[in-house]
């Protein structure tokens, strides 16, 4: 999906565990990612620049973020560093 303009929302299916390296990179529209409570790993890059990027949900608690493996810069250059999670947002740090 990088590099892809005409995505504004993105909502990653239940069965997907990882999300690779640069997998969202450079979608200037993307407003909102929903991300299952399987996700496990976040590539290097993955939502790099994604400049419109407003929300960020996942379907999991703080505690079970906290244990996902997120590669270097994985929301760098971001317009949020705020993951909400099913009990609460999160301020994420957007480099690891």
């Amino acid at each position: 999906f990088s590099e892809n303009q005409n995505l504004e929302i993105a909502n990653i299916p239940l069965e997907v565990s990882k999300l690779g390296a640069g997998a969202f990179a450079n979608c200037l529209n993307l407003k909102v990612v929903s991300l299952p409570d399987g996700i496990k790993e976040i590539g290097f890059n993955c939502f790099f620049n994604c400049a419109s990027l407003e929300r960020i949900s996942y379907a999991g608690t703080k505690e079970q973020w906290r244990h996902i493996k997120r590669g270097s810069n994985w929301l760098a250059k971001a317009k949020t560093t705020e993951v909400v999670c099913v009990d609460g947002p999160i301020v994420v740090n957007p480099y690891h």
